[in-house]
């Protein structure tokens, strides 16, 4: 496995191929009204320089996707995992009816190119743009979509709506890394955030995912697809299951069950490599203590817990 950087705060800019990324687009007259009623999220406070994370749930409070909303001209573009985008924009224009919305998901989703680095925002500055100060900030130009996606490090995702991967990565006049898109998923596991692939569907609550730790949930909103079980876990303060970060011995997968004392405790929710070691964000109860989690079913426990940037305690 490639080796990568502890922290994305080296002295050069680094450039790395994102992870598959979804785009469904949402326009219309009733497109911020039609989403308010959706996600999980305060669609109201999405503007042209921010983004927001949220999530998707059906009536059951179970996430169908984890994704970002951005609004680029008087339209949201939903920024989702790849093998999601599909299956969500089918689902989603069930729920139009009357509401003056269209929902497009164009095949092939939205390359894009990972930049991190002391320098990452001196580079942005010389090609042209504003590079965002703010954590979940946005700026849309010529190029493409830029968006800051890391509070504590200088690492941003600029997307391009138009060209490829390697068009864009020619006009940056950047060298993109080889498996750049594990790297980049190693820093968000990281960061702690979680995304949602086909193989986690309508299986956790947002809690579950810590989505209320990083500003993905609003619990001041009118409701929305899962709102009362949502709102009623976090109210009742039980929440038994949280995302936690390991390192561990053997590749797993998302989706994949995570073991204690040879039985199912949890899945995993992301992988990635790291300094040839391999990483997970999984699911799990809180009552169980780290050392006790095991990928294999009959295996030893081999899991150690790495710590998160946020707290998880109520």
């Amino acid at each position: 496995m490639n080796a990568i950087a502890d922290t994305p705060a080296t002295d050069n800019a680094q450039a790395f191929m994102l992870p598959p990324t979804g785009a469904i687009e949402v326009s219309g007259r009733d497109a911020r009204a039609f989403l308010q009623g959706q996600l999980t999220n305060d669609i109201r406070k999405v503007g042209p320089q921010t983004s927001q994370l949220s999530a998707w749930c059906n009536p059951q409070g179970r996430v169908i996707t984890s994704l970002r909303v951005v609004e680029i001209d008087d339209s949201f573009l939903l920024l989702l995992p790849a093998d999601q985008a599909q299956h969500v924009a089918e689902r989603l224009r069930k729920f139009v009816i009357r509401a003056k919305v269209r929902i497009d998901a164009p095949a092939g989703g939205l390359p894009g190119i990972g930049l991190c680095g002391k320098t990452a925002m001196a580079l942005l500055a010389q090609d042209g743009w504003r590079p965002p100060a703010l954590n979940n900030a946005a700026s849309a130009g010529d190029v493409g979509l830029l968006i800051r996606v890391d509070a504590t490090a200088e690492r941003f995702e600029l997307y391009t709506r138009s060209g490829s991967f390697h068009e864009l990565a020619a006009h940056m006049r950047v060298n993109v890394a080889d498996d750049g898109s594990t790297a980049w998923r190693a820093w968000n596991i990281e960061a702690g955030l979680p995304v949602v692939y086909t193989a986690n569907r309508e299986r956790f609550l947002p809690q579950m995912l810590n989505l209320d730790c990083v500003d993905a949930i609003s619990f001041a909103k009118g409701c929305y697809a899962g709102q009362e079980i949502v709102a009623r876990t976090q109210n009742l303060g039980r929440i038994k299951r949280r995302m936690r970060r390991f390192r561990i011995e053997v590749s797993s997968v998302p989706g994949d069950a995570v073991f204690a004392g040879g039985s199912p405790a949890g899945h995993v929710v992301e992988m990635a490599s790291r300094n040839s070691e391999m990483e997970i964000l999984a699911v799990v109860p809180t009552s169980i203590d780290d050392d006790a989690f095991a990928i294999e079913e009959d295996g030893a426990p081999d899991l150690h817990e790495l710590t998160l940037p946020y707290s998880t305690s109520r």
